[in-house]
């Protein structure tokens, strides 16, 4: 069996022998079972030269070059940029129109894309929130699935205007309806 080994050099393919390999990189001899992975190069499964520990640090030391040089990073995300287009005309997708003029129909923003805040005042709901013993406010708050620092807020006049949302909260949590305590600005 010393026959076998005494041929292996580091930095070339080397075969497995008695369940074991040897790192083509650090020169140890590993479990091929355990430290090298199976790769597919062209029809054909073989074990990578190098084992996981090697590998993994290879991949950190390239990953860390690339990050450092602009360049090299441009380059990269236009081929991958590239690669993704052509795997996507293989697949026969149609090619995606980048038009984002606000003549375009399908770019158009809508009610979704912009934020909507809609306040009301806060004194219809002082009123009610007035009858509600201060011991019972956390319990009010657990109900309406909001903050007591919320509730605490509007009681002792740190906001001045109740987000639409949380007046719903507050209103269903008092055994209510938004409508009934706003009237006609609901």
């Amino acid at each position: 069996m010393r026959a076998a080994w005494s041929g292996l050099k580091r930095g070339t393919p080397n075969p497995v022998i008695c369940g074991r390999k040897f790192c083509s990189h650090c020169g140890r001899w590993r479990l091929v079972a355990v430290d090298f992975e199976l790769v597919r190069r062209g029809r054909r499964l073989r074990f990578r030269s190098y084992c996981r520990t090697c590998q993994r640090l290879s991949n950190r030391a390239s990953t860390r070059r690339l990050v450092n040089d602009a360049r090299r990073l441009a380059l990269r995300r236009e081929y991958q940029r590239i690669w993704a287009e052509g795997k996507r005309r293989q697949d026969g997708v149609p090619a995606r129109a980048f038009n984002d003029s606000p003549s375009n129909p399908r770019r158009r923003r809508t009610a979704v894309d912009r934020p909507e805040r809609v306040l009301l005042p806060l004194e219809p709901l002082l009123q009610a929130l007035v009858q509600v013993p201060e011991t019972e406010l956390s319990v009010l708050a657990r109900r309406a699935g909001i903050t007591p620092r919320t509730i605490y807020r509007y009681r002792y006049g740190e906001s001045q205007h109740v987000r639409i949302d949380v007046a719903d909260k507050l209103a269903v949590a008092l055994g209510t309806t938004s409508s009934l305590i706003w009237g006609e600005m609901w």
